[in-house]
C-alpha cells in the first residue's frame, strides 16, 4: 500500500471487527500510527491478532469509549 497517512495518528473505535478492524488495518498500511480500541468479547482476541499482524507503530487498547455502557 501507499503512504497516504504517513506522519498521521488515527484513532479507531470498534476495531474488534468489521469496518473498524478493516479501517485500523488499512490506516496502518497507509503509514499511520494507529490507536485501536474494542470492547466486544471477541475484541481482545481480534486486537491481539491485529497487533501481531501490524507490528510497528500500532497501539491496541482493550476497552470501550462509553463509560458504563
Amino acid at each position: 500500500m501507499g503512504q497516504l497517512l504517513k506522519g498521521k495518528t488515527v484513532i479507531v473505535t470498534g476495531a474488534g471487527g468489521g469496518i473498524g478492524f478493516a479501517t485500523a488495518t488499512r490506516a496502518y498500511d497507509e503509514g499511520a500510527r494507529v490507536v485501536a480500541t474494542a470492547h466486544s468479547e471477541a475484541g481482545p482476541h481480534l486486537l491481539s491478532d491485529m497487533s501481531t499482524a501490524i507490528t510497528g507503530t500500532a497501539f491496541v487498547v482493550d476497552g470501550g469509549v462509553l463509560a458504563g455502557a
